[in-house]
């Protein structure tokens, strides 16, 4: 007894369609007709039958509005043609074509961190056979992989994906869609809107009516920090140049909501700025804005200002001032006493700006004085010009009264007087040797003092110490010999000296208390024998002549190109201002046992051939008027001649 079924199980959906199963039936031609008939679940729904030819017997099951409820029912075709035999079945069982009937998208729509990797849970059920998920975002597919599980009767799909979003992502809808691919227009679909955390996008950007190329000192400077960010920043600061900026009025930087405010700017607030935003994703600064502050020449602290020169000999002055943009041009002035202003045409400017060589060879004692360099950019001229002082120079004198002032066991300290320097800075060296052989060479670039550390106990050793400048090193030096201690001897002599000590207080202290009162009485005596042989005074006598008079003290070492004098030092005592008292007729002193007092005279230094005015600026014009009244305040003084060796003002 077969029986036919449809090729494909029945869908279910809105519109319910028939079940339809045939039945056939064949018998012998002994036999009488039989019945056929349907039942469902045991419950008869059919028993007509129809007889076809070829001796067979047939009923059609037609069942309409199929619904979820006709899954697994049994339908059984049964056919008997006697009560007394058991009837023939033949049973099958219903499967349907389900819809998915919920897709969900799990939990709540929690905020994403953009650049970083999440996963989202999809749940669908009641689609037979199990629904296919997919992943939709603004519309589009996705092709992330993903992980997919069925419940134990297949009834439940689950689909997990992994995403990263980005900050563009922001508000743009992901979607679940679970279908039944059985089922046409069975899909459903749940969606979130995206809510991406991303870092702060800041910007820094410069006040809108600030024109960046021309800012310059003492102007006011404001910048904005444009923020984007997700969630709402908490918190804000600016840096310039690495360093955290702090609101202070006082000041002038003021910081409100997103700007900050600079009042009246210098060269210090050049460099860097940068604003930082912070949310609960982290920290983001922006891009730096460079803040070019320009203003015009200043002279440059950090430079050579004494140069010492002999007599014929060229030497170059480096002028560094600093400027922004960079001194492009250069005027250069020679004055001293006798000449208020001579210009100096021998100078070059130096590639890049900011620098200029002069070359300059003093020919006389009249050449030696002050040097005034003054740059100028696009801004303007400075205001005050860099000095430099051009003194005679030759090699220091060594050092001399070189003393041992502390010894060690491993130790010795030696200290000296610095001699002339030469007109130049000046720094010292010391050469330690041992029996002919170098141990140490030391060099101190402010003092001739030496500590000579780690030697031998019991040794001595020689010391010779040196001068040097920019002219070369001392002819000669300074020798002492100092000797460590002995570790045999180190603490007798101290002790054999304190116990003499002790002793010999009472013995000194009558000696002196003696020759007081010796001192005394020859006082005495001679005071008296003076009251009596005193002739009396004439008038003319206490008559008193005071003269400032200049008093120089002779030398033997008289070297005018050394020391020629033309340059004021108030620190160097090329000559001595004193009252001289002088009473009557005294007869004159002798040579050997005084002093020679002159009178000071006004020195008039020779005029220079070819002294003309200051030049011009390299392209522009120099008036004398202006370049007098900006010498009046350096220039210098010429004294006289003295033979005295001394230290220059450096």
């Amino acid at each position: 007894m077969p029986w036919e079924a449809p090729s494909t199980p029945p869908t279910s959906d809105l519109f319910m369609k028939a079940i339809l199963s045939s039945c056939r039936v064949w018998r012998l031609a002994v036999t009488q007709k039989p019945e056929v008939s349907w039942w469902r679940d045991g419950v008869l729904v059919d028993d007509s039958s129809e007889v076809l030819a070829g001796r067979r017997v047939r009923n059609i099951l037609r069942i309409d509005g199929v619904g979820r409820e006709d899954l697994g029912s049994r339908l059984t075709c049964q056919a008997t043609n006697s009560p007394q035999l058991t009837p023939l079945t033949a049973t099958v069982t219903v499967d349907i074509y389900l819809r998915p009937i919920e897709v969900k998208l799990v939990g709540l729509n929690p905020p994403l961190s953009a650049d970083q990797e999440h996963e989202v849970t999809c749940r669908s059920a009641g689609s037979r056979p199990p629904a296919t998920i997919t992943w939709w975002k603004a519309g589009k597919i996705l092709n992330y992989p993903s992980k997919v599980t069925t419940s134990g009767e297949g009834n439940i799909t689950t689909s997990v994906v992994t995403l990263r979003v980005s900050r563009k992502d922001a508000g743009l809808p992901l979607s679940c869609r679970a279908a039944n691919p059985h089922v046409p227009g069975s899909a459903l679909e749940d969606s979130w809107v995206l809510d991406v955390n991303y870092l702060p996008l800041v910007n820094v950007k410069l006040g809108s009516n600030i024109n960046a190329s021309y800012i310059r000192e003492g102007m006011d400077v404001y910048f904005e920090c444009q923020v984007e960010a997700n969630p709402r920043i908490r918190k804000l600061i600016w840096i310039h140049n690495g360093m955290m900026v702090y609101n202070n009025a006082s000041t002038g930087t003021i910081i409100t909501n997103h700007t900050l405010v600079l009042q009246s700017v210098s060269r210090n607030s050049s460099g860097l700025y940068s604003c930082v935003a912070t949310n609960s994703e982290g920290d983001a600064e922006s891009k730096p804005f460079d803040l070019n502050v320009k203003f015009e020449p200043e002279c440059l602290g950090s430079q050579q200002r004494v140069y010492g020169a002999a007599r014929m000999e060229e030497i170059s002055i480096t002028c560094d001032v600093e400027a922004n943009p960079p001194a492009a041009w250069f005027h250069w002035s020679f004055n001293n006493s006798a000449v208020r202003a001579r210009g100096v045409d021998s100078f070059q400017s130096v590639g890049g700006g900011g620098r200029s060589v002069a070359r300059y060879t003093p020919l006389s004692d009249g050449d030696y004085g002050t040097l005034l360099c003054w740059g100028r950019n696009e801004l303007g001229s400075q205001y005050l010009p860099c000095v430099f002082h051009i003194v005679p120079a030759g090699k220091p004198d060594p050092p001399y009264n070189c003393t041992v002032v502390s010894v060690s066991l491993s130790t010795v300290n030696v200290s000296c007087e610095r001699g002339f320097d030469g007109g130049l800075p000046q720094e010292f060296q010391a050469e330690v040797t041992v029996r002919g052989r170098l141990v140490a060479n030391l060099t101190n670039r402010d003092a001739p003092e030496f500590s000579l550390l780690e030697l031998e106990p019991g040794t001595a050793y020689d010391v010779t110490v040196f001068s040097s400048n920019g002219k070369g090193r001392s002819q000669r030096g300074t020798h002492v010999t100092a000797a460590t201690q002995d570790p045999g001897t180190t603490l007798l002599p101290s002790r054999i000296a304190d116990e003499e000590s002790l002793v010999n207080v009472e013995e000194l202290v009558l000696l002196a208390l003696g020759s007081a009162l010796g001192v005394l009485f020859v006082s005495a005596v001679v005071l008296g024998l003076m009251r009596v042989r005193r002739p009396p005074p004439r008038p003319e006598q206490d008559k008193k002549v005071t003269q400032i008079l200049a008093v120089a003290t002779p030398s033997s070492n008289v070297d005018d190109d050394r020391n020629p004098d033309v340059i004021p030092q108030k620190d160097v005592d090329s000559s001595v201002t004193q009252d001289i008292e002088l009473r009557g007729e005294n007869p004159a002193p002798s040579w050997e046992t005084s002093i020679c007092v002159t009178p000071l005279n006004p020195y008039h230094a020779p005029r220079h051939k070819g002294m003309k005015a200051p030049g011009l600026w390299e392209g522009t014009l120099w008036s004398k008027g202006q370049d007098l009244n900006a010498l009046r305040h350096v220039e210098t003084q010429t004294l006289q001649h003295s033979n005295r060796p001394k230290e220059s003002a450096v």
